[in-house]
């Protein structure tokens, strides 16, 4: 492991490891990869380093909800919230493949109106706006509008 010390690493035996096609795992904490990749003694030996980047399918993938199947359904819909290239690659293909299935992908955008006074941007029992009505525009809500009966 002298090489390794001459990158500035301290490694133990557990962690390097071989790999396909004659390459080498070397698993080290906070490495200068650009120092290490920058060493003359690589190239001269005719080896390459690449960094190996870890996906996190948890961290990039989030359920946000679950829509109910509908009637005589056997399908679901759900909103997942994903890292802004991982959006870029399921819109582009515009759809997913999960286990047999495939699934279509289309963006989700949810935009809240109050019930009571009509307005965006928040929901009715939150609200402190007066109510208006969306049948007659009347100062009342338009589930008690005297016109819609």
């Amino acid at each position: 492991m002298q090489g390794a010390q001459a990158f500035g690493l301290r490694l133990e035996s557990q962690q390097v490891s071989l790999m396909r096609g004659n390459g080498v795992k070397i698993e080290a904490f906070s490495p200068d990869m650009d120092r290490i990749k920058a060493h003359p003694g690589l190239a001269a030996a005719g080896l390459m380093v690449q960094e190996n980047i870890k996906l996190n399918p948890s961290n990039d993938i989030k359920i946000i909800y679950v829509f109910p199947p509908k009637k005589d359904k056997h399908t679901k819909g759900c909103v997942l919230e994903v890292a802004p290239m991982i959006r870029k690659t399921l819109l582009e293909s515009g759809r997913v493949f999960l286990r047999y299935a495939v699934c279509s992908v289309a963006d989700y955008v949810r935009i809240f109106q109050c019930f009571k006074c009509l307005q965006f941007g928040h929901m009715a029992k939150a609200c402190k706006s007066k109510p208006a009505c969306g049948h007659c525009a009347g100062d009342h809500e338009m589930r008690d509008c005297p016109r819609r009966h």
